[in-house]
């Protein structure tokens, strides 16, 4: 199965890292590990910025990228 691919995009409002599908959707890791070691993936609600953890997601189906174009 082919990874989603999500690139980081700022923090949001409590200094959780938001990384953005190539779709556009939001997705926050609420862990507070900035090493990408284990983090908890959720998406936004209303696929806000700055909208609360909504959904948990499987973290293993996440690859992290610097730009969407370089990795095609």
């Amino acid at each position: 199965m082919e990874k989603i691919k999500i690139k980081h995009v700022g923090f949001d409002s409590w200094d959780r890292e938001v990384f953005q599908t190539q779709k556009g959707t939001y997705v926050v890791d609420i862990s507070l590990d900035y090493s990408h070691q284990n983090m908890r993936l959720c998406t936004k609600n209303n696929n806000e910025f700055d909208g609360e953890p909504d959904t948990a997601l499987k973290t293993d189906a996440f690859e992290i990228v610097d730009d969407f174009e370089a990795e095609q």
